[in-house]
């Protein structure tokens, strides 16, 4: 399920779940586990990696956050 994302700047995305295509898609083309994310991060939110580098650290870390959360095991899973 999709979720919305409101950035520093009042911008709202949306944040698509990431999918096992993406991972190996991510893993093929890029080295190191930074770019990796950010690659994910682009593929969720529809976003180029250009646009992805003028986000401040808060909207990355934001967004970050939240592609962790689908890697990270719920708590309800316990």
């Amino acid at each position: 399920m999709s979720k919305i994302i409101k950035l520093s700047n009042g911008q709202e995305i949306k944040f698509n779940p990431p999918t096992a295509g993406m991972l190996r898609r991510s893993m093929d083309m890029q080295k190191g586990e930074g770019s990796r994310a950010f690659y994910i991060i682009g593929e969720c939110t529809n976003m180029s990696l250009e646009e992805l580098d003028k986000l401040s650290l808060e909207d990355i870390t934001l967004l970050s956050n939240e592609l962790n959360e689908y890697q990270t095991p719920s708590s309800s899973a316990k």
